[in-house]
């Protein structure tokens, strides 16, 4: 899943070099250099803003699932669809007697009761039983043609194993969806900044040599 953040990349630069006199072979180096530089940064800013603002994660952890590519009119960045284990949202849990491990997801929605997890002496992670299946019998046609088959539907959970890891929810969704915040306005905001700033500094450094 990819979202888009779009800017003119090149509006931005001709305004930096509006009153120099540039060949069109420097304000092709302005361009890509800048839009090397916005690449580098843009991944860290969004990581700390869904950080500070969507998901109860550090920067750190979710930069390594953020990547963005420079297209022709604009930058797609991408959250990727792997899901980090729940300990990583720092859960809490009260013992065998409780319903379950509590966490919290996003920012905008404060604890979350995950029913029938728990966590193991031991072991950081959040685990939870596989829902287990029971047989029936079920008539299958009708009149001399009908049969009795044996179908297997979900019972409840198992009552020892096997157990998982759960996981919490996929990066994608704190990139293209709006749900729990929207990155993109201060995203624009700020690769509009770092674009106009590193284009100035560029034409400044061709107009010394």
């Amino acid at each position: 899943m990819a979202s888009r953040v779009s800017i003119n990349f090149d509006a931005l630069i001709r305004r930096a070099a509006q009153f120099t006199d540039l060949s069109q072979k420097q304000l092709e180096q302005t361009k890509q250099r800048t839009l090397a530089t916005l690449k580098r940064r843009i991944v860290p800013e969004a990581a700390r803003q869904i950080s500070d603002n969507i998901m109860n994660l550090t920067s750190r952890q979710v930069s390594p699932y953020l990547s963005v590519k420079v297209t022709s009119d604009g930058i797609v960045l991408t959250g990727s669809s792997s899901r980090l284990p729940v300990s990583a949202f720092k859960p809490t849990w009260s013992g065998p007697s409780s319903p379950g491990v509590t966490v919290t997801f996003w920012r905008d929605s404060g604890p979350l009761l995950l029913p029938h997890t728990f966590m193991r002496r031991g072991s950081k992670e959040v685990w939870q039983r596989v829902p287990g299946a029971r047989s029936k019998t079920a008539l299958v046609g009708t009149g001399r043609d009908s049969s009795r088959v044996v179908v297997r539907e979900a019972s409840g959970l198992v009552g020892r194993l096997p157990i998982v890891v759960r996981k919490g929810p996929a990066f994608a969704r704190a990139v293209s969806e709006k749900k729990h915040g929207d990155i993109y306005p201060a995203l624009i905001s700020f690769g509009g900044q770092v674009l106009s700033d590193e284009a100035q500094r560029l034409v400044k450094l061709f107009r010394t040599k």
